[in-house]
């Protein structure tokens, strides 16, 4: 895997040097804080995401319990 900083963006690829889906690092980025910090700090229980994604981010975290 690679990832390529931007100032405030990353790009990740994989071990192929093809382009890894931004969708897919926030939902896989929302398991890994959901599953390892599970409690909710002051009601906090979102998660922000570019308006850009797709539903799908929307209803995963949701899943997960955000």
């Amino acid at each position: 895997m690679g990832i390529c900083f931007d100032g405030d963006r990353a790009l990740f690829v994989d071990e192929n040097g093809k382009w890894i889906s931004p969708d897919l690092i926030t939902g896989l980025l929302g398991l890994y804080y959901f599953k390892h910090f599970p409690e909710k700090k002051d009601g906090a229980d979102g998660v922000l995401y570019d308006a850009r994604s797709t539903n799908s981010i929307k209803e995963y975290i949701s899943k997960l319990g955000g």
